[in-house]
Formats: C-alpha cells, sequence, structure tokens
C-alpha cells in the first residue's frame, strides 16, 4: 500500500503538481507522506491496489466445442 500526497493537484518526484494520481510520486511509508504533506500544506492520500483475481475467459463460442 502506497500513500500520495495532494495539494490542489498531486505531486510528483520534482515536487511540481500532476493531474492523475498513477503520475503521483507514492511514498512506501505514512510518515514521510505526512512530513512531504507538511511541507507543502497538503493532505496524505493512501493508494489502494484491487486485490481481487480476474477470472479466466473462454472464446466467445467455447460452448460449441464442447463434446455432448
Amino acid at each position: 500500500m502506497g500513500y500520495v500526497v495532494k495539494a490542489m493537484c498531486y505531486l510528483d518526484p520534482d515536487g511540481n503538481g500532476c493531474a492523475s494520481q498513477a503520475e503521483a510520486f507514492h511514498y512506501e511509508s505514512k510518515a514521510l507522506a505526512e512530513l512531504a504533506a507538511e511541507v507543502c500544506e497538503g493532505q496524505v492520500i493512501e493508494v489502494r491496489t484491487p486485490t481481487s483475481k480476474q477470472q479466466k475467459r473462454k472464446a466467445n463460442q467455447a460452448w460449441m466445442r464442447e463434446p455432448s
């Protein structure tokens, strides 16, 4: 789980603003993110990644190939 800092927009590694969370700099520890947020008067946002696995998908007409 990671953290990003948001101050009007997300901050990249150079401290410049960027529009999306994907381009923002991800902090591994919450303490470092809180320090960066305090310096730039921003807030810490927790980044969540989905953990569910997607099922394998069959070809569109796989049911027709099965022996009857």
